[in-house]
């Protein structure tokens, strides 16, 4: 798939968040019941925290309890009922990602030279973040604990288990 293929992603203006994009997350992950809601709840003076919530119950959903996770349908229909800002997929079970965080301007599009050679390296499903302005690199494999570095001063986060990933299916291709 090449950037032409893919849908512009819209612009996100500060204090908001991207509508999830259904049919922008690989098919592969809609089989999987690794699925809660999530939802911004605002915090003084600090960026709002992405609260992970259940489907089938309004609490907060646990990345290391299955039973409080649910499939794909039973998500994105609750979303689309405006229940929550968002959804999430649990990592685990082979699954990783790689968060880099102020990668992309979120107004214009631009990404970041240091993030696009990573994620050109990388070669794998990548998607804009909620906040439009960094970017999440799905990944097959499992990492040993707290695998952070830095590139050319960038934090990177990188996850293979016990998170979510707040998924938004605006796919970037490079």
């Amino acid at each position: 798939m090449t950037a032409a293929d893919l849908p512009a992603v819209p612009a996100v203006a500060p204090g908001t968040w991207l509508p999830v994009y259904w049919s922008g997350i690989p098919i592969e992950l809609h089989t999987l019941p690794r699925w809660a809601l999530w939802r911004a709840i605002p915090q003084d003076g600090d960026k709002p925290k992405k609260l992970p919530i259940q489907v089938a119950a309004d609490r907060p959903a646990s990345s290391t309890n299955p039973a409080t996770w649910a499939n794909f349908g039973d998500c994105w229909r609750a979303y689309r009922l405006g229940t929550s800002t968002g959804i999430v997929f649990a990592l685990g079970e082979g699954y990783a990602a790689i968060d880099l965080d102020n990668a992309r301007d979120p107004l214009t599009g631009a990404i970041d030279p240091w993030a696009a050679a990573l994620v050109s390296r990388l070669a794998s499903y990548t998607e804009v973040s909620p906040s439009g302005a960094g970017l999440h690199v799905l990944i097959r494999g499992r990492l040993p604990k707290g695998v952070n570095t830095t590139i050319d001063g960038h934090r990177i986060e990188v996850y293979s288990d016990k998170r979510f990933l707040c998924m938004t299916g605006w796919a970037v291709a490079l």
